[in-house]
């Protein structure tokens, strides 16, 4: 589960995004309770049509290539499984189990529905070894959560975030309140923007209120967060992790993907204190300790809690010939960091807040009117999920899959709604189960047949290419496996999901064989972490080279 990067893909949901406002007079909005049928005032074109970052998107003709394209070599079966057999003789230490199948029917059926559905193949066993035992998934769980969200929700989805406002305005001032209606959209960070600024869609926001002839709001702003229920973080993740980056809370509002990032610059010689400061710097999380210079290496180590009232407290030193440290720490109030970051962001637009940042489930009142919308394409977070194994998205994507077909914004409503399109697309047999949406709670497993019955009944999903480029290929600049089967022919030539949680690794996905014949392949392993990507790339390797 690598650190997060800010890249993402631009999606035709971008162009959806435009059609969104023209919708037909009359049409019943649905940002609070109206009394009548009349059609909304019009939104300001604020911030619609974003999208994450300088990816350029996959070129749809070559990912259907990966399925479609025909076979042109014979492959035998028997050496695909001495090869196989051979890669895996590389680990040295702890279980693997392995399942490899190939795929002889990759057609893609729209009226798709069950995985018995007539004329499916889900393809025969070409290897097997520990098949049939559950193994924890770490964060092959994401393969599961994204493909569900897609199932639900389809790959034009647009995630909606509203600005709402209510009262008069007079002589500059609204006398009344805004609210954001909280919407589960993890992407309020430095994505947004080439230059980093995390704020972006608050400063367009804040200017959307000057247009309005609005520069102070002389009533409170109410945050929405009724989508999902509580806790913050699930059960089933390591407490002592709290503080980390990869286990941020997951509430409706994330602002700076819940974190922020502690630096400290060495002072100007050994035994001087270092500098801190924190980004984004906000009153509501201060960053304070006794950080020194050291004279060595030995001496240069960080230490963070959780201090009073939601501060990061900092401890240790760091090098005086050495670079400024940063270290991204989990924040432990969403909702309220949201809130403060938007104030702060109006504050630099000369737009005030006079009242409170207010937390509400759900917000008060009947008369509120829509002034702003920020929207995301799903396909964006799918992306940023898979590509950067990146929790938060994940998570949120699982409680929003719970509040919108499920009826709660839980992770039990959410896994269920995952669990059941899993068993729709090939899931067979005792042994699958899922905690999370990420895979940080080690109660999720499944076995390596299991996972590859998925593969292959995704593999005639109808939105299967949109979600096979969710997923990173060899050698993919920041993704998971930017530095892993990286040298020709394997980029482009596999799409796979790692995942790596202590003395557990997994990766499954697709191969191309030089045959032009596909595989869905699991590698799930319990031991040595480094062991196990070796024979992880070992296998990918040998089904590409002799399938």
């Amino acid at each position: 589960m690598k650190e997060v990067t800010k890249l993402g893909r631009w999606r035709l949901a971008a162009l959806l995004a435009v059609v969104a406002w023209l919708a037909p007079a009359g049409s019943t909005w649905d940002g609070g309770a109206v009394a009548d049928t009349a059609p909304p005032p019009p939104l300001l074109p604020a911030t619609a049509g974003f999208h994450l970052g300088e990816r350029l998107p996959a070129d749809p003709a070559e990912v259907a290539d990966f399925f479609t394209s025909p076979v042109q070599l014979p492959a035998s079966r028997d050496r695909l499984w001495r090869a196989v057999d051979s890669a895996l003789a590389r680990g040295k230490s702890g279980r693997v189990g392995v399942h490899v199948r190939e795929l002889h029917d990759t057609r893609v059926d729209s009226a798709f529905d069950t995985a018995s559905a007539p004329g499916l193949s889900i393809g025969s066993t070409v290897f097997a070894r520990h098949a049939d035992d559950p193994f924890i998934l770490a964060s092959n769980t994401k393969l599961f959560t994204t493909a569900a969200v897609l199932d639900a929700f389809g790959p034009g989805h647009l995630i909606e975030t509203r600005l709402m406002v209510r009262g008069e305005v007079e002589g500059g001032r609204l006398d009344g309140d805004l609210a954001v209606v909280g919407a589960g959209d993890p992407t309020f960070s430095w994505r947004l923007d080439p230059d980093g600024d995390s704020g972006l869609v608050f400063h367009a926001w804040a200017d959307d209120l000057a247009a309005a002839g609005i520069g102070a709001i002389d009533g409170d702003l109410f945050l929405d967060h009724s989508l999902f229920d509580a806790p913050l973080t699930h059960p089933g993740w390591k407490p002592e992790n709290e503080l980390k980056w990869y286990q941020a809370p997951v509430s409706p509002f994330a602002f700076h993907e819940n974190t922020v990032k502690v630096k400290a610059a060495p002072g100007p010689r050994p035994g001087t204190p270092a500098r801190l400061a924190a980004e984004p710097d906000l009153a509501l999380v201060p960053v304070d300790g006794q950080v020194s210079t050291a004279a060595s290496w030995r001496g240069a180590h960080l230490l963070v809690r959780r201090a009073e009232g939601g501060g990061i407290a900092v401890d240790g030193g760091v090098y005086h010939r050495g670079a400024e440290v940063e270290m991204p720490v989990a924040i432990e109030d969403p909702v309220a960091y949201f809130g403060a970051a938007m104030t702060a962001a109006f504050a630099e637009r000369g737009v005030e807040v006079t009242g409170r940042v207010r937390a509400v489930s759900p917000r008060p009142g009947l008369v509120w009117r829509p002034l702003a919308v920020h929207r995301t394409p799903l396909l964006d977070l799918l992306e940023v999920t898979n590509h950067e194994s990146q929790n938060l998205f994940a998570e949120t994507l699982t409680k929003l899959l719970g509040a919108e077909r499920c009826g709660a914004g839980s992770w039990e409503r959410g896994v269920m709604a995952v669990e059941e399109l899993a068993r729709r697309r090939g899931v067979e047999g005792p042994g699958f189960d899922l905690a999370d949406g990420s895979g940080l709670a080690r109660a999720n497993r499944a076995t390596p047949r299991q996972v590859t019955g998925f593969l292959a009944g995704m593999a005639r999903h109808p939105h299967r290419d949109a979600w096979l480029v969710t997923l990173p290929t060899g050698g993919e600049t920041a993704t998971s496996l930017e530095k892993r089967l990286d040298v020709p022919p394997y980029p482009g030539r596999v799409y796979a999901k790692t995942g790596t949680l202590d003395g557990v690794s997994a990766l499954s996905g697709y191969a191309r064989g030089r045959s032009g014949r596909v595989y869905a392949f699991s590698v799930l392993a319990a031991g040595s972490v480094g062991h196990a990507r070796r024979v992880q790339d070992a296998v990918v390797r040998a089904i590409i080279d002799h399938g």
